[in-house]
């Protein structure tokens, strides 16, 4: 129990042993002894600390219990008188437990009897009455609970960052996947062809990283020709000895019926809309009406 539990069983105790004494004097014929609401300060204070030696001291006699009465009574300035005089404080039991009259060794004994008697029951009842006090069975049962909650709560913390983990794996990995989708035509035909420095492999993909958007435009070495840009997105590229290839395969169709073919040098690699490479084509293309072309691993900047 908390300090203060064990003060109110103390002093509920201390009550019980005073109106035992009252009675056991009373029928000695002394009825000086009030009752404890009436009683001076001193003398309940006296009841409590008797309590407290007894409980602490759980094998002291009803000697042991007079020497501590007695030792406490001399510190507050008590000495052996004849009559009791709490003004003067004089005391007649203030002699060896061995010199008092039987009666009075009595009072020792019941005083000794009732805290052993009374403590325990006050002291269980109190703690059953407190909501915070839970015995030590519940106690360890209610420590375990906590601690399988704290497992439950820390397991499920760790799969919701296992979760977000995935999650934000899968998002890159969908960013990661090559994918290409037809662009839309300028009104103009844009210039597009050999480029005057080339770009490493490295610098290649650091600025196709870093770029919004990512074309490739079809020309016959001037201009634009042929199909509409062709959109890049997500990890379309692999190192080649010949550059940066693209991985994913391309289909060049033909124009419409009774239009002119159109002639296919080579490819542009646009960023943003500003060319930064070109991949010139050993073989140029001419497609025609009907016709369509697969060109697969053959572009390279």
């Amino acid at each position: 129990m908390t300090g203060v539990l064990i003060a109110a069983a103390a002093l509920a105790t201390a009550q019980v042993a005073h109106a035992v004494n009252r009675d056991y004097c009373l029928f000695l014929g002394d009825a000086s002894q009030l009752p404890w609401d009436e009683a001076p300060e001193w003398q309940r204070t006296s009841a409590v600390n008797g309590v407290e030696f007894h409980v602490a001291n759980p094998d002291a006699d009803a000697s042991a219990s007079h020497e501590s009465w007695m030792a406490e009574k001399v510190k507050a300035g008590w000495v052996y008188g004849e009559t009791k005089d709490p003004e003067r404080k004089t005391h007649p039991c203030i002699v060896a437990f061995a010199d008092l009259p039987k009666e009075q060794q009595l009072k020792d004994v019941l005083f000794r009897a009732v805290v052993h008697a009374a403590y325990p029951q006050f002291e269980t009842a109190i703690a059953d009455a407190d909501p915070e006090n839970v015995n030590d069975d519940l106690h360890a049962r209610l420590v375990d609970a906590e601690g399988s909650a704290d497992d439950a709560q820390a397991e499920i913390d760790d799969l919701k960052a296992k979760v977000a983990t995935l999650e934000k794996d899968l998002a890159s990995s969908k960013a990661k996947v090559a994918k290409l989708s037809e662009g839309e035509k300028t009104a103009k035909p844009r210039k597009v062809g050999p480029v005057k420095t080339r770009l490493s492999i490295d610098e290649l993909k650091a600025a196709i990283d870093g770029a919004d958007k990512v074309e490739i435009l079809f020309g016959d070495g001037k201009t634009e020709s042929g199909p509409a840009p062709i959109l890049v997105e997500g990890d379309a590229w692999r190192d080649h000895a010949l550059g940066l290839m693209l991985t994913e395969p391309v289909t060049l169709h033909g124009p419409a019926q009774g239009a002119a073919p159109y002639h296919v040098a080579g490819a542009a690699l646009m960023l943003d809309g500003k060319q930064v490479a070109w991949s010139q084509r050993p073989d140029p293309l001419t497609v025609g009406a009907g016709q369509k072309f697969g060109l697969s691993y053959d572009i390279f900047f």
